[in-house]
This record gives structure tokens, C-alpha cells and sequence, in this order.
């Protein structure tokens, strides 16, 4: 039942309650998740740097 006023949502991530876009990484077999972590960490502000000052960025784990 697709209409005029209906969307369709195949992916919807929330984040303290408000809609959000949800990226999940996986490690490679065999690789260090703690060293994986602190990589995807120290590229957060280079991200930062690239969208809307209202956007914001935070990892869960």
C-alpha cells in the first residue's frame, strides 16, 4: 500500500529519541577492534569539519 502521503522506511535510527542516521562498522576478521575504534575515533573531527554545524556525531559501542 504505497500512496501519495505514505512513505516508505526501510532503515529508521533514533538517537535519544530524535531521528538519526545510523552508520554501523564492522572490524575485519582479525583485525584489533580496540585499534579500530580509536582510528573511526580520530576521524570525527575531519567529519565534523565536512557537515552542518547542526549535525552531530557520536559512536556507541
Amino acid at each position: 500500500m504505497y500512496g501519495q502521503d505514505v512513505e516508505q522506511l526501510e532503515n529508521y535510527g533514533l538517537s535519544n529519541g530524535k531521528p538519526a542516521v545510523l552508520l554501523v562498522l564492522y572490524k575485519e576478521p582479525g583485525a584489533n577492534v580496540i585499534d579500530a575504534g580509536r582510528q573511526r575515533e580520530g576521524e570525527l573531527p575531519a567529519l565534523e569539519a565536512a557537515i552542518p554545524s547542526t549535525i552531530k556525531l557520536a559512536i556507541f559501542g
